[in-house]
């Protein structure tokens, strides 16, 4: 797994992580 790759995946994370605690 790339750089990039994981700071898409951890940005999709955190971006879940947010919708579900705002929800």
């Amino acid at each position: 797994m790339t750089y990039r790759q994981c700071f898409v995946c951890l940005s999709n994370l955190a971006f879940l992580y947010i919708e579900n605690a705002f929800c």
